[in-house]
């Protein structure tokens, strides 16, 4: 996971994907695959989407980055049509997932001592 989401934060972000191939990012404003890439957004879903498995890795550092980051640059303001499919699963449950880790003292106490 380490090597993948520094690549992501590398190469990707902010935008939502990385290609396998190129490394170069998936961009929801500059289609290359035509209407595939409406699903995006430009909601930074592989940021948020594997937010919590920093935290399941111990990673407390990356994760206070990270939910600085989604906190302070995350924006629903854009005019595209995206996956509903997508959005719930890696977008919702992602910021679920981070508010639940954000608001529990276990997870902070633990990050505390490392």
């Amino acid at each position: 996971h380490a090597h993948a989401f520094s690549s992501y934060k590398a190469h990707g972000f902010p935008w939502d994907e990385v290609k396998p191939l190129s490394c170069a990012p998936r961009r929801w404003d500059k289609r290359s695959r035509g209407t595939l890439d409406d699903a995006l957004g430009g909601y930074m879903m592989t940021l948020v989407d594997g937010a919590d498995t920093l935290a399941v890795m111990g990673l407390y550092e990356e994760l206070g980055e990270t939910l600085e980051t989604v906190t302070r640059e995350l924006s629903f303001d854009r005019d595209v049509t995206v996956s509903t499919f997508e959005a719930t699963i890696r977008v919702l449950g992602g910021l679920l997932s981070l508010h639940y880790l954000a608001t529990e003292p276990r997870v902070w106490g633990r990050a505390a001592g490392v």
